[in-house]
């Protein structure tokens, strides 16, 4: 059911894009899920994120998913470098905060489940020159069974889930909010949203906000879209309410007009109202 993003698959599939091979695919495979691969995460250190095919695609299969009922799933890239070729190791791959960034952008548009690629590295991604093998160039376990950096990445991603999952699980991704130059040149459409019921107003320059309806209460999850610098985000609401704030796999809770956050480069924090 994995289905890569449309400057892959256009170009296999008789040049139509993106949204028309998507449907045609719902309409004749009637699968129970969508498992959205794209890859937009190639080097560590890559400073602003502006990834426009990304969003374009992650916004379509967020909504044929809405529109067939179905949940979608989302992949998120563990190392690099997956070539079945003998090459010399280069020093590129996505760090913490670029995978964190990824899962989290993907749970602020609404996925029900985060895939990471590859868990187990195959033999056919070690291969060096002159016979050699590397082991550590991707995967979250190299194929002789050594712990990869990414292992420690997706286990830090992994509990911040498993803390909110109960929330996101049973709710509705309506719409997103976004801020900053990079996020306003990716994101466009009927998704983007310019306040969310109570909440009116956003401050900070780097910020995507996925805006969930949950059982009929509001949830957002606000992600720093910066996967070099932390960021300074505050939300501004139209009167005093309750937060639980869930951040790091800790929950705490706060009362006010504001809710203040500082987010590390790529983070994501969820907040519910409570009333």
């Amino acid at each position: 059911y994995g289905l890569r993003g449309g400057n892959y698959a256009g170009t296999g599939n008789a040049g139509i894009d993106y949204e028309t091979y998507l449907r045609e695919y719902l309409e004749k495979v009637h699968t129970k899920f969508l498992s959205y691969d794209y890859y937009c995460v190639e080097k560590a250190d890559t400073g602003s994120v502006n990834y426009p095919d990304y969003f374009k695609n992650l916004e379509i299969v967020r909504r044929l998913a809405k529109e067939y009922k179905m949940p979608f799933w989302a992949f998120a890239l563990a190392g690099g470098q997956h070539e079945e070729t003998a090459f010399e190791t280069k020093p590129v791959f996505p760090n913490e905060s670029e995978l964190l960034w990824n899962v989290n952008i993907c749970l602020a548009y609404g996925a029900k489940s985060i895939q990471y690629f590859c868990f187990i590295q195959p033999q056919q991604f070690t291969l060096t020159p002159n016979g050699g093998r590397d082991f550590t160039r991707n995967s979250m376990i190299g194929a002789m069974g050594n712990l990869n950096q990414w292992y420690f990445y997706a286990q830090k991603a992994n509990k911040q889930i498993q803390a909110i999952d109960h929330i996101l699980m049973n709710s509705e991704n309506l719409g997103i909010i976004r801020g900053g130059e990079d996020a306003e040149g990716c994101i466009n459409g009927d998704i983007v949203l310019t306040n969310f019921r109570e909440l009116q107003s956003v401050q900070g320059n780097h910020y995507i906000i996925g805006c969930f309806d949950y059982y009929g209460g509001t949830a957002l999850y606000i992600v720093n879209n910066s996967v070099t610098e932390k960021e300074n985000i505050v939300l501004n609401f139209s009167d005093k309410y309750g937060y639980d704030i869930y951040q790091r796999a800790q929950k705490f809770s706060v009362a006010g007009n504001s809710v203040d956050l500082m987010l590390e480069a790529g983070e994501g924090v969820l907040v519910t109202l409570r009333y």
